[in-house]
């Protein structure tokens, strides 16, 4: 079900690469090793490292598989560029970004928006960390909720407990099947991180639902729900 946009992911990407690291180079060097409350394990310039090293590894067609833990295959991006410097990342993200940009447009709409829906996801986890706001409107936002209000429509057909609507800056999308429990208006940042997995519980709870949601609450995001809520600055509208 995921919303056929006129969107090149690949150029999207660049962007928010760069944004990225421009964000990064932008705190003094004590806020890069501080930890990113989304991914408590990782330092701010860790989560570089895991982006940069997807890049390098889905060019070479290293994937996850068969017995290879997906958690120990981040887990090795990072561990591989322990001690980079913001600089010596960017570097490497330069070579390998246009390669990356490139995949994206080759396999199309579906799979670029996975991509810069992670990518995305990892931007606002930093821009949380060093106080920043989060995510401005715009075509790279859209796209990713794309992805993220796919991966729930299929979680919830999977449960088979009934779904939500869910209403973007005035356009509802239904996920899940009938019956619609509950209905919800959100912008498009809140959506973003809600069914992204950047909302604990309680948060997704307290959102501004018409119904009760309960039943489905967990199947709204694609990972495990934070133990902890996360509380972001919001970007000027």
């Amino acid at each position: 079900m995921i919303r056929t946009h006129d969107l090149d992911c690949g150029a999207l990407y660049a962007s928010v690469r760069a944004e990225l690291v421009a964000l990064v180079r932008s705190v003094p060097e004590a806020e890069r090793h501080r930890s990113v409350p989304a991914s408590p394990a990782w330092s701010v310039l860790d989560v570089v490292a895991h982006v940069v090293g997807l890049a390098a590894d889905l060019n070479r067609g290293r994937f996850p598989g068969g017995e290879v833990d997906p958690e120990a295959w981040t887990a090795a991006q990072v561990e591989a560029r322990r001690g980079r410097t913001i600089d010596e990342l960017a570097r490497e993200w330069d070579e390998e970004g246009p390669t990356f940009e490139d995949g994206m447009r080759t396999f199309g709409y579906e799979v670029g928006c996975h991509f810069l829906a992670d990518l995305l996801a990892h931007r606002a986890d930093v821009g949380a960390a060093v106080g920043r706001p989060g995510l401005e409107p715009g075509p790279a936002l859209t796209a990713g909720l794309d992805w993220y209000l796919d991966v729930a429509h299929l979680a919830l057909v999977a449960a088979g407990r009934g779904g939500v609507e869910v209403s973007v800056d005035g356009e509802a999308t239904v996920l899940g099947p009938a019956p619609v429990l509950a209905s919800v208006d959100l912008d498009g940042f809140e959506a973003f991180r809600a069914l992204g997995g950047r909302r604990s519980r309680a948060q997704l709870a307290a959102l501004p639902w018409r119904g009760d949601p309960t039943a489905v609450l967990e199947a709204l995001s694609p990972y495990p729900l934070p133990a902890h809520d996360l509380v972001e600055l919001v970007a000027p509208a």
